[in-house]
């Protein structure tokens, strides 16, 4: 298959479409907007949201090329689970702790924000969501359903169940049918219960059986990876219906989930099918996505400090949205060449070393984004 640009274009757009979603909502919420800033908020937040399409790109992206990493791995190493925790750590670990040590000298929300010894610790692990502890960022989040996928992923594949897309298809039926069963419950019981969870894993899973499949062209097993699409879109509706229809406090509509996820699902899935040669100067761009992910709650906020903000500022709105969304990714490529690739280049040999690289593998490090 050749290399697709598009994807590492993708990643990186999307990365950057949640680091402005997060942006203009914090300037509404402020007050700090102008009419043109107030039509960018309407065609981007209000009915679509941009956040949540892209947040679903990400999780889809990290199926489509992690399972099929892990499975490589059974051909290049001699203990194949150990080299994936140890590639999963090094990849998300050093740059999250990072994010950590930003997000708690500079909180965003809340300046004067102090987070006590606990909470960052339980942070520092990745599974404060499972301990119910508070994020230290919001969005750390999708960080505990990434852990959740990595860890179903080893399962399975120690239980060699990943090697049919029969079994593909059923436990993504599995995964999709907990969704709406959790969706029915928080809509009954009027309980906040975490349907995020099942339904980003399962698009996860839906990316992996994409990839598995070429894309849905394969002859003989394309036809699971449209089953699968279809009752995505199938379920899609009834969960957003009977999970967002009450707003808990984060403004849930739930046909903004409904059409952002949708579309979401649809620009992942033609993403693709295009070779994407044309994007190929904005592919970089997917390489520092997970930092800008990261870190640009902490950069908006140093800025703020700085006072660099639309209330001190005599500029429109959606140039000042550009200029930091610049920064943030200068930021990032910063980040990237100074600590995130020396921290790499030790962690491919201490892979190689702890996983046992075979003798006649002549496979480099991963490729980017994987």
């Amino acid at each position: 298959m050749p290399r697709l640009y598009g994807l590492d274009a993708l990643r990186g757009a999307a990365a950057l479409c949640v680091a402005y979603s997060h942006l203009i909502a914090k300037m509404k919420h402020d007050g700090a907007f102008d009419e043109m800033t107030g039509y960018l908020f309407l065609t981007t937040k209000a009915v679509l949201d941009v956040g949540k399409v892209s947040v679903l790109v990400l999780f889809a992206l990290s199926g489509y090329f992690i399972v099929s990493g892990l499975h490589r791995n059974r051909r290049t190493f001699e203990r194949p689970v150990a080299a994936f925790v140890y590639q999963r750590f090094f990849r998300l670990f050093p740059l999250y702790w990072l994010s950590l040590l930003l997000g708690v000298m500079f909180p965003w929300d809340d300046p004067a924000r102090l987070f006590s010894v606990l909470v960052v610790a339980v942070n520092a692990t990745m599974l404060q969501g499972f301990f119910l502890v508070e994020n230290v960022l919001g969005l750390y989040w999708t960080l505990q359903i990434e852990i959740t996928f990595y860890a179903l992923c080893l399962v399975l594949f120690i239980l060699k169940r990943g090697d049919s897309v029969r079994w593909d298809l059923l436990i993504l039926v599995l995964q999709y049918g907990f969704a709406l069963l959790l969706a029915y419950l928080r809509y009954s019981l009027e309980i906040k219960l975490p349907v995020a969870l099942p339904l980003m894993v399962s698009v996860c899973f839906l990316g992996a059986l994409w990839k598995r499949t070429d894309n849905g062209r394969a002859l003989d097993t394309g036809g699971y990876a449209w089953a699968a699409v279809g009752l995505f879109y199938a379920f899609l509706l009834p969960v957003c219906l009977l999970a967002y229809s009450r707003d808990t406090g984060l403004g849930e509509t739930w046909y903004r989930y409904f059409v952002s996820y949708s579309l979401g699902a649809a620009i992942f899935l033609a993403a693709t099918r295009m070779t994407g040669g044309g994007l190929r100067w904005l592919a970089p761009i997917g390489g520092v996505g997970y930092i800008i992910f990261l870190t640009h709650p902490s950069v908006f906020a140093i800025a703020a400090r700085l006072r660099f903000h639309p209330s001190t500022l005599d500029i429109p709105g959606p140039v000042y949205i550009g200029i930091m969304l610049s920064v943030v990714t200068l930021f990032a490529f910063f980040i990237k060449k100074n600590l995130s690739d020396p921290i790499q280049v030790y962690g491919d040999r201490a892979v190689g070393r702890l996983g046992r690289r075979r003798d006649s593998d002549l496979a480099g490090p991963a490729q980017p984004g994987t």
